[in-house]
């Protein structure tokens, strides 16, 4: 029988407090998570096997953020980090991951893009973790965007960032891999090629790929104002997103996703 502990702190409430019974999870040995996520401030794990941590850890992260996917994208890298960092010999054989996260947030929630990314940037990338984001922005909002964080030359057409780790909360720093003139992100091939470019830049042995938008259930996603000049905009529907995916999966080579997310409303994200 496991004999563990897990400790939530719970940020808005100021109090700390064992797990229900609901919440409890089989523990691992020797293993400390301490790392702000939501309310989620410090997992401990005792006793158990580094299988429970992997399904557990997972699990309650997942449970935890549920309604913060940005906050899901930072614990699933400290997860991840952790336990590629966990001895050399780990180290030495874990797996790669690359995972892409296609922001479209070319429309009314272009802020709400640059928040979701000051929250990424408190984990940034590292070694064997590639953090990449593709960006648009609605440019009729630029002095808002620069506002609260957002470069002013950034706010018009697309721009891929590899994720950087950042101290500075007030300012996204992360590094500008490619600037390309705008898109219409409602475009399949715009998906596409975003995620053939990525898998080739930063092939992994593992992909995940978060798809970063408004969403309307079986009518698709997007909204691509094209910077405010359009009052109607088209979506992507869910059969265009499978065919975008099949295409670039055949263009870089990717023979499967360990994961793919909506964050979205609507579309189970």
């Amino acid at each position: 029988m496991h004999v563990y502990r897990v400790d939530l702190y719970d940020k808005l409430n100021h109090v700390q407090r064992k797990l229900t019974p609901a919440e409890k999870v089989p523990p691992t040995s020797g293993i400390e998570l301490r790392r702000e996520l939501s309310g989620l401030v410090m997992i401990r794990f005792f006793t158990g096997t580094m299988a429970d941590l992997c399904l557990n850890a997972f699990r309650l992260i997942c449970r935890k953020t549920r309604s913060d996917p940005a906050a899901l994208i930072v614990g699933l890298g400290i997860l991840i980090g952790f336990l590629h960092c966990g001895s050399a010999t780990a180290a030495a054989n874990a797996p790669t991951w690359t995972i892409m996260i296609y922001g479209h947030g070319g429309h009314n929630l272009a802020t709400s893009l640059v928040d979701d990314m000051r929250t990424m940037e408190t984990l940034g990338s590292g070694p064997g973790f590639n953090l990449i984001i593709q960006t648009d922005f609605d440019a009729s909002q630029a002095d808002d965007l620069e506002e609260i964080g957002l470069p002013p030359k950034l706010a018009e057409g697309t721009t891929r960032f590899l994720v950087a780790k950042s101290a500075n909360p007030e300012k996204i720093e992360s590094k500008v891999l490619d600037r390309l003139p705008e898109l219409n992100h409602d475009d399949p091939a715009t998906l596409s090629d975003f995620i053939a470019w990525a898998a080739k830049a930063y092939p992994a042995d593992r992909y995940g790929l978060i798809l970063w938008d408004h969403g309307g259930q079986w009518e698709g996603f997007g909204g691509d104002t094209q910077d405010g000049t359009l009052d109607e905009t088209g979506t992507m529907t869910p059969a265009q997103i499978h065919e975008a995916l099949d295409k670039s999966m055949k263009m870089a080579g990717i023979a499967q996703w360990d994961f793919i997310a909506f964050d979205t409303c609507l579309m189970a994200g």
